[in-house]
């Protein structure tokens, strides 16, 4: 019984040092001994190592001195300098160059410059208002209006005279028989008759409209013909006398003779004239105009004047 108690003993021992011990392996492997290395050579490799870890010992015996005040230093700095320090020689005289007498400067040249507005693009460059082309022989600022500018006409009597006229060749594409000499409101107010009503009042007749018969223009004399009567509106160059309308096919429609035979379109043409015009006569009036219509541009407080 001794015996077997005695080997417990040594083996619970033998446990207990087994666990007390540490391990011995570890992840990363210890590094080998140089072999054959004496332990004192190995202690001196180590000593360069240990000399530069140790700090360095504060050396005895010196005093710092303090650090000079700003005042000192600067009075020292002055005292050091020269009394005179060199200054370079000066520059000998130049001769003035001569001096260009200064421009003008109008207002407009000290104005900015005004930028110019950027392109439109998109839909705002689809639907922006276009400019109308200028056409060779336009007159009045109107593409439609198809003459040439004339000198200014000298007043032969009391109320005539012409000082901004032209010489109408055509309208809205119609040809007119002999240029109308006229001012450029009356131009206008001829085009808008012809454009918006003679043209659509004959419509396809005759193949449409092609020319208009134009028998009086600019003509300083009295209304009528009467004389002592006031100046016509032909002396200032505000009335236009259409006597027949020339159709594409080459016949006509004659204001003596169609009046009362083709009344629906011939009174229709008449009928649209008031409105461009401030007055306008035919053969409804009286004798003097029973051959032809005339137009003019005068105003009236009433209103156009239509008969």
């Amino acid at each position: 019984m001794q015996r077997l108690a005695l080997a417990l003993a040594l083996i619970a021992a033998s446990g207990a040092v087994a666990w007390a011990e540490p391990l011995r392996s570890s992840p990363h492997p210890s590094r080998r001994p140089v072999a054959g290395a004496p332990v004192a050579v190995r202690a001196a490799s180590l000593l360069p190592f240990a000399a530069l870890a140790a700090p360095v010992p504060r050396p005895t015996g010196l005093t710092l001195a303090p650090a000079p005040a700003p005042a000192a230093t600067a009075f020292a700095l002055a005292s050091a300098a020269p009394d005179r320090a060199p200054r370079p020689n000066p520059r000998p005289p130049q001769p003035a160059a001569a001096v260009p007498p200064a421009a003008s400067t109008s207002t407009s040249a000290l104005a900015p410059a005004v930028a110019a507005p950027a392109p439109r693009g998109g839909l705002a460059a689809l639907f922006a208002p276009r400019t109308p082309r200028a056409v060779a022989g336009s007159v009045c600022g109107d593409s439609a209006i198809t003459g040439s500018e004339i000198v200014a006409i000298p007043a032969a009597a009391n109320g005539c005279g012409l000082s901004d006229g032209v010489r109408v060749t055509a309208v809205a594409g119609i040809t007119l028989s002999e240029p109308a000499t006229i001012d450029c409101n009356t131009a206008k107010a001829l085009k808008t008759w012809v454009e918006e009503g003679v043209i659509p009042a004959i419509g396809r007749r005759g193949g449409g409209l092609a020319a208009l018969t134009v028998v009086a223009s600019y003509t300083c004399r009295p209304r009528n013909n009467v004389p002592g009567a006031k100046v016509s509106e032909h002396g200032a160059g505000h009335a236009v006398d259409v006597a027949a309308f020339v159709l594409a096919d080459g016949s006509t429609l004659a204001v003596a003779r169609d009046w009362r035979r083709e009344s629906k379109i011939m009174r229709a043409i008449h009928a649209s004239a008031c409105g461009p015009f401030g007055t306008v006569l035919g053969p409804k009036a009286d004798s003097n105009h029973r051959d032809h219509f005339h137009v003019d541009t005068a105003s009236y407080r009433s209103g156009p004047y239509c008969k």
